[in-house]
């Protein structure tokens, strides 16, 4: 399990013992424990749809002091990896996330999600949450993405920038509700 804690000020204040070893597995071998700690937390949160929605999380788990459990992928170029991230108030304001995996599913290595290559100008947009990507008018998981619309098709892959498809901001509104209790209004 990796976990990590917030602050009252939403900057990073510690991370679990396996976080360097995960990063560098998958990839991110810049992001190690001394690099994340003392940073603000929405630094490390892609496009400005996930960003919106870490701070609507971050503003109910204060305010309703409840547990939030909420399903996302965090993919390799060969593995998807389902998870589930619970989001756990702390009693001086901070904010604990514990991430669990749920299952892997191996799959053939995709060079679009190798962040190692060199990209084109091209931008695709990635789900934060579950790494659908936006194609063809819909979101489609990258297999398809490819296999129906022929993306990804050039020399080099286009760079990836992230937003949240209409599936998974319903599943994290409705887990948000779950935490709600009488309480009513709009996020």
């Amino acid at each position: 399990m990796l976990a990590y804690e917030i602050g009252t000020d939403d900057r990073v204040r510690s991370v679990s013992d396996g976080w360097t070893a995960f990063a560098r597995t998958n990839g991110a071998g810049q992001l190690t424990a001394e690099a994340v700690v003392g940073q603000p937390l929405l630094g490390f949160v892609s496009g400005p749809e996930t960003r919106h929605m870490y701070e609507i999380i971050l503003d109910r788990v204060r305010r309703t002091q409840r547990l939030m459990r909420i399903p996302y992928r965090c993919d390799s170029p060969s593995i998807r990896r389902f998870m589930e991230l619970s989001i756990t108030p702390a009693q001086d304001g901070g904010i604990r996330f514990e991430s669990r995996t749920v299952r892997e599913e191996s799959r053939q290595a995709l060079s679009i999600l190798n962040a190692a290559a060199a990209p084109s100008e091209e931008f695709v947009v990635v789900c934060s949450w579950c790494k659908r990507f936006r194609a063809l008018e819909s979101w489609l998981e990258v297999e398809d993405a490819i296999r129906r619309g022929g993306l990804f098709e050039a020399d080099r892959m286009p760079q990836l920038t992230h937003g949240m498809c209409s599936d998974c901001s319903a599943a994290v509104l409705r887990e948000m509700d779950g935490t709600l209790g009488k309480e009513s209004g709009p996020i």
